[in-house]
């Protein structure tokens, strides 16, 4: 007796992990799997979610008033419930964000939909070439050089104080920098007045203070601190697209890096303006081309950059 109610257990369960299978593989659970967890609609573009056959109801949350129709209705406050044994249809009214929760028979929660409903953008094509000069937040260290002094010969003041290659220099005495003739002005007013160059940096997303003495330079004729800075860089791209309703522009590509840090650099401002190719290197396997043009930077200023 008890084998054959083991045995009928055993078969009720092998039957049961069948259907679970079975149901897994349906048409109606694959839609419910396969059905987005976030839509993202456009004002005025329908969207159907196909849920075949399944014996569920829709939950409307948060603020969809005004936001969107479900099924050809505006959903009411509170609890809303739909058919979902049809498509749900979601026709975007105007711009807003709201959740739909998806319930067995209106009792067993199974998914949540968050809907955003973005506005219709329309772009122009671009495909004309520009140049591009960009200004960093603060001035980039790419190197360390010698100051050649009278009476010790090469030193590197910097280094010894701890300036590393990949720096970026935010404030020298106190002040924001944006170029190197500012440093070079800061640098030798500090060495003037007999004290040291208190320098703000930032390294690795933090920030870092500490002094250089600046040393007289023979060769030169004035007092540094030995270092290569960059402040900006300057390339010829191809604009992407632009809007003309908001005029905001897109040049895609990688982003533009330090050469001697190969580092991103951290744009302070920029621009774009007109230019003209004049030679362009065709591309080959595991070799990028490249195109050449001239430009002036102060001249033809046709947009700001406001992110690299």
């Amino acid at each position: 007796m008890r084998m054959r109610h083991d045995s009928l257990r055993r078969a009720a369960g092998i039957v049961l992990a069948a259907l679970v299978v079975l149901a897994a593989w349906s048409p109606p659970f694959r839609s419910l799997v396969d059905c987005p967890s976030e839509l993202r609609l456009v004002v005025g573009e329908e969207e159907r979610v196909h849920l075949l056959g399944l014996p569920l109801s829709a939950v409307i949350t948060g603020d969809a008033d005004g936001v969107l129709h479900i099924n050809g209705e505006a959903p009411s406050a509170g609890r809303w419930l739909v058919d979902l044994g049809r498509p749900l249809e979601l026709s975007p009214l105007a711009e807003g964000r709201c959740r739909l929760d998806l319930s067995l028979l209106g009792i067993l929660p199974v998914k949540r939909i968050t809907v955003q409903v973005v506005p219709r953008v329309r772009v122009v094509p671009g495909g004309q070439s520009i140049g591009i000069v960009l200004r960093t937040k603060g001035v980039a260290v790419v190197g360390h050089a010698p100051v050649k002094t009278p009476d010790e010969g090469p030193v590197y003041p910097a280094r010894e104080a701890g300036v590393q290659v990949g720096d970026v220099i935010l404030r020298v005495d106190g002040q924001e920098v944006k170029s190197n003739e500012h440093i070079v002005f800061l640098v030798n007013r500090c060495a003037r007045e007999g004290r040291p160059v208190p320098l703000e940096l930032s390294r690795d997303g933090r920030t870092v203070r500490l002094e250089v003495t600046p040393r007289y330079s023979a060769e030169d004729g004035f007092y540094q601190i030995g270092l290569y800075v960059r402040d900006g860089a300057a390339g010829v791209g191809t604009l992407t697209f632009y809007d003309p309703e908001t005029r905001i522009f897109m040049a895609l590509g990688h982003v533009i890096t330090d050469a001697a840090t190969n580092r991103p650099l951290e744009l302070g401002d920029g621009r774009i303006v007109k230019a003209s190719v004049v030679r362009v290197r065709p591309g080959r396997r595991g070799e990028p081309g490249e195109k050449e043009g001239t430009f002036v930077d102060d001249e033809d200023v046709i947009g700001v950059i406001t992110g690299n």
